[in-house]
């Protein structure tokens, strides 16, 4: 790692600052633009948390091209290959399997509805190797295994009547093409299924997607047949009637095709794809925390012994820029000087127009109240600010750069800003700023100690 003194950018900032700090008296005008400029572009960036990995387009149920998946399995091998030491090795494992799945052939079919809808008779009537899932909306089968429905071609939504609100929503959450079973059709007269299959039609037409609807009977009641006797008596007899699945059938038939396995492949492959970046994020926050940290408390330690505002800015202009260059390198951003100085502009700029600086003065002016007033002498103020304004861009930058989307060295802007505002909102709760506050004066007052004595 790095010393101190091994980054010509902070020590120079840095030390420029200490010096012209004890020449104050004539340079007291000197860059009042690099006050107003450089307090900007440190209060920027805390929004990491929500590691935003890569996000495909939703799939539904659409035709998929094999040279799409090639394409996608494609670019995971290129993400695994660049970034091997941060990837666990079992990934490769999977992405082999993945090509394999591509000239899969068996179909993948997963049967899926409430309690009491028939699914396993359906699986039976069939006689095929169909995967059956826990009854949904039970304590226990709410919510299926994600990877077995990741691995289903196919889903059979089975009902027993009309549609109701669990069902439909769930319905709703499905992006494999799903066929919806009208099961349980013989205990209904023809013109209840009519009316049935309406409101069915009528429910699925509200999430905007086509489902084919079909009617059978997997496990239909036996007829009842009475006989009548020589003496005149009679006999009621239960004749078990055969499974009607035909419609089921006949729809399979045209459903069932080669790309419905490579759009299972692609789904596994864009969840693989998420998979990686989250466990790339997190490595990558793991390493940048210790740097955040130290960056805030030199920031925090060079404006409370600096008795020059403008020179106190200098200062943590020039640790902010070292902290941009930093942390690119651990997201593979590699900045200039020049880079990371226009990186910090875009920061002012954005808080200029947030007016954020002003709303967290504000805020640890406020919190300071409560502390003794030998605290808050001796710069405890700048200290405290310089502190939470660098962590603020440097939680911001981490949190812009685990979003794939923006791992290029130009800034989009209006992003930026987003990411800039839910940061603060998210730093700017009370017992955060509280917490900090003791940091600051936990590491600051053994400095001010030593220089009254």
């Amino acid at each position: 790692m790095e010393r101190f003194w091994q980054k010509p950018i902070l020590l120079g900032g840095v030390g420029v600052s200490v010096w012209l700090g004890l020449w104050h008296s004539s340079a007291v005008h000197l860059g009042s633009d690099v006050l107003w400029g450089s307090l900007f572009l440190y209060a920027g960036y805390r929004w990491w948390r929500r590691s935003h990995p890569f996000r495909p387009p939703v799939q539904k149920s659409v035709v998929v091209d094999r040279s799409v998946v090639s394409q996608a399995l494609d670019q995971v091998a290129m993400r695994l290959q660049t970034l091997a030491d941060e990837i666990p090795n079992s990934a490769q494992a999977t992405l082999a399997q993945l090509h394999r799945e591509l000239d899969r052939t068996e179909f993948q079919i997963l049967v899926t509805g409430g309690k009491g809808v028939g699914k396993t008779s359906l699986i039976n009537s069939c006689q095929s190797n169909w995967q059956e899932t826990p009854p949904l909306f039970t304590a226990t089968g709410e919510n299926p295994d994600l990877d077995t429905i990741l691995a289903a071609d196919l889903i059979l939504f089975v009902v027993a009547g009309d549609l109701t609100a669990p069902e439909l929503a769930r319905l709703a959450q499905i992006k494999q093409p799903t066929i919806v079973v009208f099961n349980k059709q013989d205990q209904y007269s023809p013109e209840q299924r009519t009316q049935l299959l309406t409101k069915i039609q009528h429910h699925l037409a509200s999430i905007e997607r086509e489902y084919p609807i079909v009617s059978v009977a997997a496990a239909p009641r036996p007829l009842q047949i009475i006989r009548e006797l020589a003496d005149g008596s009679q006999k009621i007899e239960w004749e078990p009637r055969a499974a009607d699945v035909t419609a089921l059938t006949a729809q399979l038939a045209t459903t069932l095709d080669q790309p419905l396995i490579w759009a299972t492949v692609l789904r596994k492959t864009y969840q693989l794809d998420r998979t990686i970046q989250a466990q790339i994020n997190q490595v990558r926050y793991n390493r940048a925390q210790p740097i955040l940290e130290r960056y805030q408390w030199i920031a925090a330690a060079s404006a409370f012994v600096n008795p020059v505002p403008s020179l106190d800015l200098l200062a943590t202009m020039a640790i902010n820029c070292q902290l941009v260059i930093d942390l690119g390198a651990i997201y593979q951003q590699k900045f200039s000087l020049e880079q990371a100085k226009n990186i910090l502009e875009s920061i002012a700029d954005l808080l200029v127009k947030q007016g954020l600086v002003e709303l967290s003065s504000q805020a640890i002016a406020h919190l300071l109240k409560s502390q003794p007033i030998a605290y808050v002498a001796g710069g405890l103020i700048q200290g405290v600010s310089a502190a939470y304004l660098t962590r603020i861009v440097g939680l911001s930058l981490i949190s812009y750069w685990q979003d794939a989307s923006s791992q290029t060295p130009e800034l989009d802007v209006n992003t930026l800003g987003q990411v800039i505002q839910r940061v603060y909102q998210e730093n700017q709760q009370i017992n955060y700023l509280q917490a900090l506050l003791q940091q600051a004066i936990g590491r600051l007052q053994p400095a001010q100690e030593a220089a009254s004595t």
